[in-house]
Protein backbone atom coordinates (compact mmCIF):
# COMPACT_ATOMS: atom_id res chain seq x y z
CA UNK A 1 0.00 0.00 0.00
CA UNK A 2 3.11 2.41 0.57
CA UNK A 3 4.74 2.04 -3.12
CA UNK A 4 3.48 4.36 -5.48
CA UNK A 5 6.73 6.01 -6.92
CA UNK A 6 6.93 9.82 -6.93
CA UNK A 7 4.42 10.57 -4.97
CA UNK A 8 4.21 12.85 -1.34
CA UNK A 9 6.30 11.77 1.46
CA UNK A 10 9.07 10.93 -1.87
CA UNK A 11 11.06 8.52 0.54
CA UNK A 12 10.00 5.03 1.72
CA UNK A 13 7.24 5.98 4.51
CA UNK A 14 9.15 4.46 7.36
CA UNK A 15 12.23 6.72 6.51
CA UNK A 16 12.29 10.27 8.37
CA UNK A 17 14.76 13.05 6.60
CA UNK A 18 14.03 16.09 7.30
CA UNK A 19 15.49 19.43 6.27
CA UNK A 20 16.82 18.05 3.28
CA UNK A 21 19.23 20.59 0.73
CA UNK A 22 18.68 18.66 -2.99
CA UNK A 23 21.54 19.09 -5.08
CA UNK A 24 21.48 17.80 -8.71
CA UNK A 25 24.56 16.18 -10.26
CA UNK A 26 25.68 13.55 -13.08
CA UNK A 27 22.33 12.92 -14.02
CA UNK A 28 20.30 12.29 -10.31
CA UNK A 29 19.55 14.60 -7.17
CA UNK A 30 21.01 14.00 -4.46
CA UNK A 31 19.33 14.42 -0.95
CA UNK A 32 21.01 15.44 2.25
CA UNK A 33 19.13 16.01 5.57
CA UNK A 34 18.87 15.75 9.16
CA UNK A 35 17.74 11.80 10.64
CA UNK A 36 14.65 12.05 12.51
CA UNK A 37 13.93 8.45 14.09
CA UNK A 38 10.50 6.87 14.99
CA UNK A 39 9.48 7.18 19.00
CA UNK A 40 12.05 9.74 19.96
CA UNK A 41 11.12 12.96 21.79
CA UNK A 42 14.13 15.47 20.06
CA UNK A 43 14.75 16.47 16.86
CA UNK A 44 17.17 14.49 14.56
CA UNK A 45 20.11 12.06 15.64
CA UNK A 46 23.79 11.29 15.33
CA UNK A 47 24.26 10.69 12.20
CA UNK A 48 23.49 12.40 8.66
CA UNK A 49 22.29 9.69 5.33
CA UNK A 50 21.60 10.91 1.86
CA UNK A 51 19.83 9.68 -0.99
CA UNK A 52 19.79 9.66 -4.89
CA UNK A 53 17.22 9.46 -7.48
CA UNK A 54 18.05 9.32 -11.41
CA UNK A 55 16.42 12.71 -13.15
CA UNK A 56 14.18 10.33 -15.25
CA UNK A 57 12.68 8.94 -11.99
CA UNK A 58 11.68 10.22 -9.54
CA UNK A 59 10.42 7.83 -7.46
CA UNK A 60 13.46 5.89 -7.98
CA UNK A 61 15.36 6.25 -4.55
CA UNK A 62 18.62 4.75 -3.44
CA UNK A 63 19.51 5.30 0.03
CA UNK A 64 23.05 5.55 0.51
CA UNK A 65 23.31 4.56 4.16
CA UNK A 66 25.25 7.04 6.67
CA UNK A 67 27.53 9.49 5.31
CA UNK A 68 28.57 11.06 8.19
CA UNK A 69 28.39 10.68 12.10
CA UNK A 70 29.00 12.52 15.49
CA UNK A 71 29.65 8.91 17.40
CA UNK A 72 31.74 5.97 17.13
CA UNK A 73 28.83 3.53 17.19
CA UNK A 74 28.78 2.91 13.54
CA UNK A 75 32.50 2.04 13.08
CA UNK A 76 31.71 -2.01 12.87
CA UNK A 77 28.17 -1.83 11.88
CA UNK A 78 28.27 0.56 8.94
CA UNK A 79 32.25 1.57 8.26
CA UNK A 80 31.39 5.19 9.34
CA UNK A 81 33.79 6.58 12.72
CA UNK A 82 32.88 9.40 14.57
CA UNK A 83 33.81 12.01 11.86
CA UNK A 84 33.82 14.87 14.23
CA UNK A 85 37.30 15.60 15.56
CA UNK A 86 36.18 17.55 18.70
CA UNK A 87 34.08 16.85 21.88
CA UNK A 88 30.23 15.68 20.14
CA UNK A 89 29.21 13.82 23.96
CA UNK A 90 25.65 13.78 23.84
CA UNK A 91 25.77 15.92 21.00
CA UNK A 92 23.26 15.44 17.53
CA UNK A 93 23.49 16.41 14.07
CA UNK A 94 21.13 18.64 12.83
CA UNK A 95 20.33 19.56 9.12
CA UNK A 96 23.44 19.92 7.05
CA UNK A 97 23.93 21.34 3.50
CA UNK A 98 26.50 19.97 0.35
CA UNK A 99 28.17 20.90 -2.58
CA UNK A 100 30.28 19.98 -5.18
CA UNK A 101 33.22 22.69 -6.19
CA UNK A 102 35.47 20.62 -8.47
CA UNK A 103 36.19 16.89 -8.12
CA UNK A 104 35.24 17.11 -4.68
CA UNK A 105 32.10 17.40 -2.39
CA UNK A 106 31.62 19.32 0.69
CA UNK A 107 29.22 18.46 3.72
CA UNK A 108 28.77 21.46 5.89
CA UNK A 109 27.09 19.83 8.96
CA UNK A 110 25.91 21.56 12.48
CA UNK A 111 26.24 20.03 16.38
CA UNK A 112 23.25 20.23 18.58
CA UNK A 113 25.46 22.34 20.86
CA UNK A 114 25.96 25.06 17.85
CA UNK A 115 29.23 24.20 16.77
CA UNK A 116 30.04 24.20 12.74
CA UNK A 117 31.82 21.94 10.14
CA UNK A 118 32.79 21.16 6.74
CA UNK A 119 33.98 17.22 5.44
CA UNK A 120 34.66 16.06 2.25
CA UNK A 121 34.62 13.14 -0.02
CA UNK A 122 35.34 12.72 -3.87
CA UNK A 123 31.80 10.92 -4.06
CA UNK A 124 28.76 12.87 -3.75
CA UNK A 125 27.28 10.00 -1.18
CA UNK A 126 30.39 10.28 0.72
CA UNK A 127 31.20 8.87 3.64
CA UNK A 128 32.92 12.50 4.13
CA UNK A 129 35.88 12.90 6.30
CA UNK A 130 38.62 15.14 7.66
CA UNK A 131 36.31 17.19 8.97
CA UNK A 132 37.43 20.97 10.33
CA UNK A 133 35.54 23.54 12.23
CA UNK A 134 34.28 27.05 10.75
CA UNK A 135 36.23 29.40 11.71
CA UNK A 136 35.76 33.23 11.52
CA UNK A 137 38.86 35.19 13.40
CA UNK A 138 40.54 32.53 14.39
CA UNK A 139 37.47 31.28 16.53
CA UNK A 140 34.65 28.62 15.92
CA UNK A 141 31.20 30.24 14.56
CA UNK A 142 28.40 29.07 16.71
CA UNK A 143 24.83 28.61 15.73
CA UNK A 144 22.79 26.07 13.47
CA UNK A 145 22.07 25.19 10.17
CA UNK A 146 24.15 26.30 7.55
CA UNK A 147 24.22 26.99 3.87
CA UNK A 148 26.48 27.43 1.68
CA UNK A 149 26.54 29.23 -1.95
CA UNK A 150 28.86 29.06 -5.10
CA UNK A 151 28.14 32.18 -7.46
CA UNK A 152 29.00 31.87 -11.19
CA UNK A 153 32.71 33.51 -10.53
CA UNK A 154 33.60 30.61 -8.06
CA UNK A 155 33.28 32.56 -4.79
CA UNK A 156 31.27 30.80 -1.87
CA UNK A 157 28.90 32.23 0.49
CA UNK A 158 28.52 31.05 3.66
CA UNK A 159 24.98 31.51 5.73
CA UNK A 160 24.00 29.85 9.26
CA UNK A 161 22.13 31.08 12.56
CA UNK A 162 18.28 30.60 13.89
CA UNK A 163 15.84 33.76 14.55
CA UNK A 164 18.77 36.51 12.54
CA UNK A 165 20.35 34.83 9.87
CA UNK A 166 24.27 35.26 9.06
CA UNK A 167 26.46 35.98 6.43
CA UNK A 168 29.78 36.34 5.04
CA UNK A 169 31.75 35.13 2.24
CA UNK A 170 33.65 32.10 2.51
CA UNK A 171 37.60 32.09 2.06
CA UNK A 172 39.37 29.68 -0.88
CA UNK A 173 40.03 27.07 2.15
CA UNK A 174 36.20 26.78 2.45
CA UNK A 175 36.68 26.44 6.06
CA UNK A 176 37.09 30.11 7.35
CA UNK A 177 34.72 33.31 6.44
CA UNK A 178 36.01 36.57 5.86
CA UNK A 179 35.38 39.30 8.65
CA UNK A 180 35.34 41.97 6.65
CA UNK A 181 32.25 40.83 5.14
CA UNK A 182 30.49 39.29 7.98
CA UNK A 183 26.73 40.46 8.43
CA UNK A 184 25.00 39.75 11.74
CA UNK A 185 21.86 40.20 10.44
CA UNK A 186 21.06 39.73 7.00
CA UNK A 187 16.94 38.90 7.45
CA UNK A 188 15.89 39.08 10.86
CA UNK A 189 12.86 37.34 12.50
CA UNK A 190 10.69 40.96 12.47
CA UNK A 191 8.46 41.41 9.74
CA UNK A 192 7.89 41.47 7.12
CA UNK A 193 11.03 38.12 7.01
CA UNK A 194 10.28 36.30 9.79
CA UNK A 195 13.12 34.36 9.73
CA UNK A 196 13.35 31.94 12.19
CA UNK A 197 16.21 29.29 10.79
CA UNK A 198 17.13 27.00 8.02
CA UNK A 199 18.50 29.29 4.79
CA UNK A 200 19.11 28.39 1.32
CA UNK A 201 20.53 30.30 -1.48
CA UNK A 202 19.73 29.22 -4.89
CA UNK A 203 20.64 31.75 -8.11
CA UNK A 204 16.83 31.65 -10.27
CA UNK A 205 16.68 33.79 -13.65
CA UNK A 206 19.63 36.18 -12.95
CA UNK A 207 18.23 36.73 -8.77
CA UNK A 208 19.86 35.41 -5.28
CA UNK A 209 16.56 34.08 -3.82
CA UNK A 210 17.01 33.01 -0.14
CA UNK A 211 14.92 30.25 1.02
CA UNK A 212 14.09 29.69 4.81
CA UNK A 213 12.11 28.46 7.43
CA UNK A 214 9.61 31.46 9.02
CA UNK A 215 7.28 32.19 11.23
CA UNK A 216 5.10 34.54 8.91
CA UNK A 217 1.55 32.55 9.62
CA UNK A 218 2.51 32.22 13.48
CA UNK A 219 4.29 29.20 13.62
CA UNK A 220 7.64 28.20 12.21
CA UNK A 221 6.03 25.54 9.15
CA UNK A 222 6.35 28.02 5.80
CA UNK A 223 9.09 28.21 3.87
CA UNK A 224 9.07 31.57 2.76
CA UNK A 225 11.87 33.46 -0.13
CA UNK A 226 13.13 37.15 -0.41
CA UNK A 227 15.45 37.66 -3.58
CA UNK A 228 18.24 40.34 -4.15
CA UNK A 229 20.78 41.38 -6.63
CA UNK A 230 23.46 40.54 -4.10
CA UNK A 231 24.42 37.24 -2.66
CA UNK A 232 24.99 39.12 0.53
CA UNK A 233 22.11 41.68 0.09
CA UNK A 234 19.79 43.76 0.81
CA UNK A 235 17.32 41.87 0.33
CA UNK A 236 13.28 41.93 -0.88
CA UNK A 237 10.74 39.91 1.03
CA UNK A 238 9.04 37.46 -1.51
CA UNK A 239 6.22 35.43 0.18
CA UNK A 240 5.41 31.94 1.36
CA UNK A 241 6.82 29.05 -1.00
CA UNK A 242 4.78 26.40 0.98
CA UNK A 243 3.35 25.41 4.67
CA UNK A 244 3.27 22.37 5.90
CA UNK A 245 0.99 23.27 8.68
CA UNK A 246 -2.18 20.87 7.83
CA UNK A 247 -0.02 18.15 7.84
CA UNK A 248 -0.15 17.07 11.34
CA UNK A 249 -1.96 18.42 14.35
CA UNK A 250 1.68 18.74 16.18
CA UNK A 251 3.48 20.37 12.90
CA UNK A 252 6.02 23.23 14.32
CA UNK A 253 8.59 23.82 11.91
CA UNK A 254 9.86 23.69 8.20
CA UNK A 255 12.78 23.40 6.26
CA UNK A 256 13.95 23.01 2.69
CA UNK A 257 14.90 24.43 -0.59
CA UNK A 258 14.50 24.12 -3.96
CA UNK A 259 16.35 22.41 -7.40
CA UNK A 260 15.99 23.11 -11.28
CA UNK A 261 15.14 19.19 -12.04
CA UNK A 262 14.67 18.81 -16.21
CA UNK A 263 14.10 22.72 -16.42
CA UNK A 264 11.67 22.70 -13.71
CA UNK A 265 12.08 23.86 -10.43
CA UNK A 266 10.99 21.79 -7.42
CA UNK A 267 10.61 22.54 -3.58
CA UNK A 268 11.76 20.21 -0.78
CA UNK A 269 10.39 20.93 2.58
CA UNK A 270 9.59 18.15 5.38
CA UNK A 271 6.30 17.77 7.36
CA UNK A 272 5.49 16.35 10.86
CA UNK A 273 3.32 12.81 11.34
CA UNK A 274 2.80 10.59 14.58
CA UNK A 275 1.08 13.67 16.32
CA UNK A 276 4.92 14.77 17.12
CA UNK A 277 6.99 17.19 15.64
CA UNK A 278 9.86 14.98 15.97
CA UNK A 279 9.06 12.98 13.00
CA UNK A 280 9.30 14.55 9.81
CA UNK A 281 9.05 13.39 5.81
CA UNK A 282 10.81 15.22 3.15
CA UNK A 283 7.74 15.84 0.85
CA UNK A 284 8.29 17.58 -2.81
CA UNK A 285 5.82 20.06 -4.87
CA UNK A 286 6.73 21.63 -8.50
CA UNK A 287 7.14 25.11 -8.06
CA UNK A 288 5.42 27.76 -10.54
CA UNK A 289 6.65 31.47 -10.63
CA UNK A 290 4.66 34.63 -11.69
CA UNK A 291 4.95 36.87 -14.95
CA UNK A 292 7.05 38.76 -12.41
CA UNK A 293 9.04 36.36 -11.51
CA UNK A 294 7.72 35.41 -8.30
CA UNK A 295 7.60 32.46 -6.52
CA UNK A 296 3.76 31.17 -6.45
CA UNK A 297 2.95 29.72 -3.35
CA UNK A 298 2.60 25.50 -3.79
CA UNK A 299 -0.29 23.51 -2.23
CA UNK A 300 0.58 20.73 -0.55
CA UNK A 301 -0.43 17.62 -2.70
CA UNK A 302 -0.15 13.79 -2.61
CA UNK A 303 1.59 13.48 -5.87
CA UNK A 304 4.91 14.69 -5.10
CA UNK A 305 6.47 14.57 -8.65
CA UNK A 306 3.70 13.21 -10.06
CA UNK A 307 1.20 14.80 -12.70
CA UNK A 308 -1.54 12.82 -10.65
CA UNK A 309 -2.32 9.92 -8.58
CA UNK A 310 -4.38 6.79 -10.93
CA UNK A 311 -7.27 5.87 -8.63
CA UNK A 312 -7.06 2.35 -9.13
CA UNK A 313 -3.76 2.32 -7.10
CA UNK A 314 -3.87 1.38 -3.63
CA UNK A 315 -3.38 4.36 -1.55
CA UNK A 316 -1.97 4.90 1.25
CA UNK A 317 -3.94 6.70 3.79
CA UNK A 318 0.29 8.22 4.69
CA UNK A 319 -0.39 10.17 1.62
CA UNK A 320 -2.39 13.06 3.10
CA UNK A 321 -1.54 16.17 1.91
CA UNK A 322 -3.85 18.11 4.37
CA UNK A 323 -5.52 16.81 7.85
CA UNK A 324 -8.26 18.29 9.71
CA UNK A 325 -9.63 17.89 13.39
CA UNK A 326 -7.70 15.50 15.59
CA UNK A 327 -6.65 12.62 13.20
CA UNK A 328 -3.49 12.29 12.34
CA UNK A 329 -0.71 9.59 10.77
CA UNK A 330 1.09 7.10 12.82
CA UNK A 331 3.61 4.34 12.46
CA UNK A 332 2.34 1.06 13.74
CA UNK A 333 4.95 -1.16 11.46
CA UNK A 334 7.59 -0.29 8.65
CA UNK A 335 4.68 -0.93 5.85
CA UNK A 336 1.45 0.11 8.31
CA UNK A 337 1.34 4.05 8.82
CA UNK A 338 -2.61 5.03 9.58
CA UNK A 339 -4.66 7.51 9.84
CA UNK A 340 -5.41 7.13 13.93
CA UNK A 341 -7.26 8.91 16.31
CA UNK A 342 -10.42 9.72 13.76
CA UNK A 343 -13.30 11.80 15.33
CA UNK A 344 -16.85 13.23 13.89
CA UNK A 345 -15.74 16.32 11.58
CA UNK A 346 -12.39 15.05 11.03
CA UNK A 347 -11.04 14.62 7.33
CA UNK A 348 -7.94 13.57 5.57
CA UNK A 349 -7.11 15.35 1.44
CA UNK A 350 -5.73 13.56 -1.16
CA UNK A 351 -4.75 15.95 -3.75
CA UNK A 352 -5.17 15.17 -7.13
CA UNK A 353 -6.51 11.86 -8.86
CA UNK A 354 -7.56 11.60 -12.52
CA UNK A 355 -10.30 10.01 -13.12
CA UNK A 356 -10.26 10.29 -17.29
CA UNK A 357 -11.85 12.11 -19.25
CA UNK A 358 -15.29 9.99 -19.77
CA UNK A 359 -17.60 9.69 -16.85
CA UNK A 360 -17.78 5.87 -15.53
CA UNK A 361 -19.55 4.31 -12.80
CA UNK A 362 -16.65 3.68 -10.26
CA UNK A 363 -16.69 1.66 -6.69
CA UNK A 364 -14.82 3.17 -3.58
CA UNK A 365 -12.87 0.14 -1.30
CA UNK A 366 -11.11 0.90 1.54
CA UNK A 367 -8.70 -1.17 4.09
CA UNK A 368 -9.41 0.06 8.44
CA UNK A 369 -9.79 -1.29 11.45
CA UNK A 370 -12.85 -0.84 13.46
CA UNK A 371 -12.46 1.01 16.89
CA UNK A 372 -15.52 2.64 19.28
CA UNK A 373 -18.25 3.49 17.82
CA UNK A 374 -17.74 3.22 14.14
CA UNK A 375 -19.57 5.10 11.62
CA UNK A 376 -19.23 6.16 8.09
CA UNK A 377 -16.87 8.34 5.55
CA UNK A 378 -18.30 10.20 3.10
CA UNK A 379 -16.00 10.49 -0.16
CA UNK A 380 -16.22 13.99 -1.67
CA UNK A 381 -14.84 15.57 -4.17
CA UNK A 382 -12.61 18.91 -4.18
CA UNK A 383 -13.93 19.75 -0.81
CA UNK A 384 -15.15 18.92 2.53
CA UNK A 385 -18.42 19.91 1.22
CA UNK A 386 -18.04 18.90 -2.54
CA UNK A 387 -20.09 16.32 -4.51
CA UNK A 388 -20.69 13.46 -2.68
CA UNK A 389 -19.58 10.43 -4.17
CA UNK A 390 -20.36 8.00 -1.72
CA UNK A 391 -20.70 6.70 1.81
CA UNK A 392 -18.28 3.97 3.29
CA UNK A 393 -19.92 2.71 6.37
CA UNK A 394 -17.35 1.88 9.42
CA UNK A 395 -18.14 -0.71 12.04
CA UNK A 396 -17.92 -0.49 15.01
CA UNK A 397 -15.01 -1.85 17.59
CA UNK A 398 -12.84 -3.18 18.68
CA UNK A 399 -11.57 -5.06 16.47
CA UNK A 400 -8.46 -7.68 16.01
CA UNK A 401 -7.48 -6.83 12.15
CA UNK A 402 -8.20 -4.99 9.13
CA UNK A 403 -11.47 -5.00 7.16
CA UNK A 404 -12.68 -3.75 3.78
CA UNK A 405 -15.58 -1.47 3.42
CA UNK A 406 -17.03 -1.00 -0.04
CA UNK A 407 -19.40 1.90 -1.52
CA UNK A 408 -20.64 2.76 -4.70
CA UNK A 409 -18.96 6.29 -6.10
CA UNK A 410 -21.11 7.01 -8.50
CA UNK A 411 -19.94 8.62 -12.03
CA UNK A 412 -16.99 10.54 -11.90
CA UNK A 413 -14.29 11.96 -14.70
CA UNK A 414 -11.86 14.54 -14.30
CA UNK A 415 -8.80 15.87 -11.79
CA UNK A 416 -10.31 15.89 -8.62
CA UNK A 417 -9.17 16.19 -5.01
CA UNK A 418 -10.74 13.56 -3.18
CA UNK A 419 -11.79 14.32 0.84
CA UNK A 420 -12.34 11.74 3.49
CA UNK A 421 -15.07 13.21 5.70
CA UNK A 422 -15.71 11.00 9.02
CA UNK A 423 -18.81 10.99 10.49
CA UNK A 424 -19.53 9.58 13.92
CA UNK A 425 -18.26 9.07 17.77
CA UNK A 426 -15.07 10.45 18.95
CA UNK A 427 -13.22 7.19 18.07
CA UNK A 428 -14.52 5.57 14.46
CA UNK A 429 -11.43 3.76 13.54
CA UNK A 430 -8.33 3.81 11.61
CA UNK A 431 -7.35 3.81 7.96
CA UNK A 432 -4.78 2.14 6.24
CA UNK A 433 -5.45 2.61 2.73
CA UNK A 434 -7.91 3.05 -0.21
CA UNK A 435 -9.10 2.95 -4.08
CA UNK A 436 -11.47 3.38 -6.78
CA UNK A 437 -12.31 0.25 -8.94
Amino acid sequence: MNAIKGANPILPLHIYTPDVEPRVYGGRVYLYGSNDRFGDDFYCSDQLRAYSAPLGDLGDWTDHGIVFACSDQYRDSHGIPDGVPWPTEGQRLFAPDAIRIGNLHYLFFCLSWGTEGVAVSPSPHGPFTDARQITMDGAPIKDIDPAIFVDDDGQAYYYWSQIGLKAARMNGDLHTLDPATYNPRLIGDEAPFRFHEGASMRKIRGKYHLIYTSTSRGKATTLDWAASDHPLGPFTYGGVIVDSAKLDPESWNNHGSMAEISGEWFVFYHASSNHTRWNRRVRAEKVSFGPDGAILECEPTSQGFRVSLAPTEDTSAARAAELSGGCYLTEQGVDVHPLVNIGDGDFAVYRYFDFGGQARGWRFEATYRPAGGGGRMEIRLDSPEGALAGTAVLDAGPGDGWKTSCAGAGRINGRHAVYLVFRGGEAIGELASFKFL
